[in-house]
C-alpha cells in the first residue's frame, strides 16, 4: 500500500465533499427551472388569445401612439 501524505488526504476529502454540494446545487437549480417551464408550459396551454390578437392589439397601441404625438405636435402649432 501506498501512504499519501496527510495534504493529499485532506485535498481528497474536500474533493468528496464538493462533489457532493455540486451534485446538490445541480438538482436545486434544476427543481425551480422545472416547476418554470412546466407552469410556462400550462399557460400557453390555456391561452385565450391567438398571434392575430396579439397583432390586432400592437396597431392599436401604434395608432393610439401616433394620435397622441400628432395632438401634441398641433397643439404647439397654435401657439
Amino acid at each position: 500500500p501506498i501512504r499519501y501524505p496527510y495534504w493529499e488526504n485532506l485535498a481528497r476529502g474536500y474533493e468528496d465533499i464538493l462533489a457532493t454540494v455540486l451534485i446538490l446545487q445541480i438538482l436545486f437549480l434544476l427543481i425551480p427551472g422545472v416547476i418554470v417551464l412546466l407552469s410556462l408550459l400550462l399557460l400557453w396551454k390555456r391561452r385565450k388569445w391567438t398571434f392575430r390578437d396579439f397583432l390586432h392589439m400592437l396597431q392599436k397601441v401604434r395608432d393610439t401612439v401616433t394620435d397622441r404625438f400628432h395632438r401634441e405636435k398641433n397643439k404647439w402649432k397654435d401657439f
